[in-house]
């Protein structure tokens, strides 16, 4: 399955890739958290689905250096891609990932790669 492919990926498929998937509403409220993420992130989907990422979910991403960098691709207005390192904090740590986001005009979703950098 290609990246730009991924948008369209229903949650059955998500869950396959050896990757973080996060699937974020035009509210950012995540509407799809696949199961590397589940297992990475050390949360329950069903305990995260709904909730909006920056605030309730990962607070430690509701800085210019991420959400600053997601909002400019959502708000671009355009489908596109970006990318950038991020040190996740968890309960059990800090972690090290890479980061691409993609936004979909067409549906105004974003959705979020995550990968752990070694």
């Amino acid at each position: 399955m290609e990246v730009y492919s991924l948008p369209d990926a229903n949650n059955a498929q998500l869950d396959t890739l050896p990757f973080g998937i996060i699937r974020l509403g035009h509210d950012n409220r995540i509407i799809a958290y696949n199961r590397w993420e589940s297992d990475f992130a050390q949360r329950d989907p069903d305990k995260v689905i709904g909730k909006c990422f920056f605030t309730e979910v990962a607070p430690c991403t509701n800085v210019r250096s991420f959400h600053g960098v997601v909002r400019r691709l959502q708000d671009a207005g355009v489908s596109n891609a970006c990318e950038f390192d991020f040190v996740f904090e968890f309960d059990h740590g800090y972690v090290m990932v890479f980061i691409q986001a993609i936004y979909n005009a067409t549906n105004n979703t974003t959705l979020l790669l995550v990968q752990q950098k070694q």
